[in-house]
């Protein structure tokens, strides 16, 4: 056992010394027995009959003399000087000598001490000393791996890239902080591009990070692009699981994905390419503006544009997207003009834009097959019928029957044509003279002497606000913060366009080009379908109430109760000046009524407790004629052209 001794006494002490170590220009007289009794290292020297023991000393050239000396210090007297400066010295010695309870001290220091400056370094050293508190260490960086990485990353450099392992596994870092770790580990350590790439081999595990992290961070990071063999590992783990790659693919990612594809052939490549395909199919309008659109080559751009299954805005837009296409390598791709024109829908293109571009669009003016194909067309217009026939009827929708009849403004009879299961939000619009229901989130179409036929679903049911109209020949459902579009042509719907942003109960109409709205409180706005933006127009001051709005000849009316007289006015909207004007009065009462344009004249199906007709409103004379009356009863009604027959008849 060691002699209870101060380190002054001991250094003194040199009575029956039987043995002498050497460190440097220092040596120590010691005791056999002293060491035996505390060191196992000691014990097997001179057990062993080795030189040293011959010779009465060993020299311990590679040794720190102060950290010797304490260690012979604890042997005789139990104690030791440990600092931060001297532990790791000490530390070595000790276990060198197979001093345990002096490695033991040494690692409750360590522990006593730990924070987090010096924890990295303090890990560095009981894992190479095997120390009793390496494991606490070990975890204790792991729970503060987060916060060295915020406040002081250039600690965790001085990790050994084992440890560093250790450390990100045991962590509960994010995906993100754990990428930034690695990341700094690998740009303070790495020499060069080739220990790059092993270094990120070793610490990066794609199976940790989730598809769209290695989609969106990982893949677009400089020091992965800057490594090859990782960039196709990180791509291979996002190509893997194609249907969690379809929910991630947006009109940021969607050409880059294809570009990925490309350059490094997936199994499912195939599969890969249609999701990015189809992507871009279904939201063709938000993805054509961008930049990235341009590196479509000439055979990809007109496959998408030429797809039945590619949703355009317009057909306007359709043609405004494929000149600015064509434009961008013309050389490569004018050849294809003619091809694209072909696919297009003319009739919903007005005469005005047919010329417009047949006068002054370069490329037009280039190639002769698309003026031949734009003036036939044009020519053709004369000898168009109107979009309904002379003989149009109107559909009236009774809302708390659910009950559909039709008024003929030819014999001023109504009579019943069909009805529909009623339920919350449901309404009736004609286009093309068909007429189709918007009941909660299902659209119908009905057939004649049939049935109504399921043919689109939204997202989610309408609400009671909203309102329903023909467009340009498509069902535009419009709400305060949505609008829904659907193309009965193409079957094709269009969710989550911009909302009017009107509150309360506004009233609707659509012109050739905009859709006007408004509401009770003097707010009113257009939407304009080419930049799909509602803006706001001069507000209707001189109303209290608005009943109803109508569009004849192009032209935006409003009818309502006056806040000056005790009447109801006819007002028009300029859209040239953006003001109103009125253009004739009514001495009736036009509570709770619907309007419908057939010609050049409004019919107006009025129900309320005071009068129960239909009307007819002649703009060009002002005249107000009372056809009929009508015994629907005090309901909320709501009313649309229709043709009354089949679409096979009218095809």
């Amino acid at each position: 056992m060691p002699i209870d001794l101060s380190c002054e006494e001991y250094d003194n002490y040199e009575l029956a010394c039987d043995f002498m170590i050497k460190v440097d220009e220092e040596s120590f007289l010691v005791h056999q027995n002293i060491l035996v009794s505390s060191s196992d290292y000691f014990k097997a020297l001179f057990r062993s009959g080795m030189i040293e023991t011959l010779q009465g000393y060993i020299d311990m050239k590679e040794s720190n003399s102060d950290a010797v000396k304490q260690c012979i210090g604890f042997m005789y007297t139990g104690e030791a000087i440990i600092t931060l400066e001297n532990v790791e010295n000490i530390l070595h010695e000790a276990t060198l000598m197979e001093i345990t309870r002096l490695t033991s001290l040494c690692s409750i220091f360590l522990r006593e001490n730990l924070d987090r400056e010096n924890c990295i370094q303090f890990r560095e050293i009981t894992q190479k000393y095997d120390c009793e508190c390496d494991k606490f260490i070990r975890n204790y960086i792991a729970r503060k791996l987060n916060y060295m990485l915020c406040n002081n990353p250039e600690l965790l450099l001085l990790a050994s890239k084992f440890n560093f392992e250790q450390y990100l596994e045991a962590s509960k870092l994010d995906c993100s902080s754990k990428w930034k770790a690695v990341k700094l580990w690998i740009e303070g350590n790495a020499e060069n591009e080739e220990t790059v790439q092993t270094h990120l081999n070793d610490l990066m595990d794609v199976s940790q990070y989730p598809v769209d992290f290695l989609l969106d961070r990982i893949l677009e990071d400089s020091l992965v692009q800057s490594c090859k063999q990782v960039h196709k590992m990180v791509a291979e783990a996002v190509f893997k699981d194609v249907e969690k790659l379809s929910k991630l693919i947006s009109k940021w990612n969607c050409i880059y994905i294809k570009n990925l594809v490309r350059e490094y052939f997936p199994t499912n490549m195939t599969d890969t390419n249609e999701a990015a395909d189809k992507y871009i199919r279904e939201h063709f309008d938000e993805f054509s503006d961008r930049e990235d659109f341009e590196e479509l080559s000439t055979e990809e751009g007109f496959a998408f544009f030429v797809h039945p299954d590619t949703k355009f805005r317009s057909e306007k837009h359709k043609i405004e997207v494929a000149m600015n296409w064509t434009k961008q390598n013309e050389s490569g791709r004018k050849g294809c003009l003619f091809r694209f024109f072909k696919t297009i829908d003319m009739e919903r293109l007005s005469t005005d834009f047919i010329q417009d571009i047949f006068k002054f669009e370069p490329l037009v003016k280039n190639s002769p097959e698309v003026r031949d194909f734009l003036l036939e067309h044009s020519l053709s217009r004369h000898d168009q019928r109107p979009s309904f026939p002379q003989r149009s009827q109107i559909a009236l929708f009774i809302r708390n029957t659910g009950e559909i009849k039709l008024f003929d403004p030819d014999t001023n009879t109504i009579a019943h044509l069909t009805e529909v299961y009623q339920q919350r939000y449901t309404d009736i619009v004609s286009v093309d003279g068909e007429l189709f229901m918007v009941r909660d989130k299902k659209i119908f179409r009905y057939q004649e002497g049939k049935s109504w036929t399921e043919i689109a679903e939204m997202q989610k049911e309408w609400s009671s606000f909203g309102k329903v109209l023909n467009f340009q020949n498509q069902i535009y459902i419009i709400e305060c913060h949505r609008m829904v579009r659907y193309d009965t042509r193409k079957n094709i719907l269009y969710i989550n366009l911009a909302g009017c942003a009107l509150w309360l109960n506004f009233s609707t109409a659509a012109t050739d080009k905009y859709i006007y709205a408004l509401n009770e409180i003097d707010d009113a706005t257009k939407y304009d379908p080419d930049n799909e933006t509602w803006e706001p127009i001069s507000p209707l001051e001189n109303l209290v109430v608005v009943y109803t709005t109508f569009v004849v000849e192009n032209k935006f009316y409003v009818l309502g109760r006056s806040r000056r007289r005790y009447c109801d006015v006819v007002s028009r909207y300029d859209p040239e000046n953006n003001s109103w004007a009125e253009v004739t009065t009514s001495w009736g009462y036009h509570s709770n009524c619907s309007a419908c344009v057939v010609g050049n004249r409004v019919y107006l199906i009025t129900s309320n407790e005071f009068v129960k007709s239909i009307e007819m409103y002649n703009v060009e004379t002002n005249v107000w004629t009372t056809l009929c009356d009508h015994d629907l009863g005090l309901v909320a009604i709501s009313a649309c052209t229709y043709e009354h027959r089949t679409r096979d008849e009218a095809e």
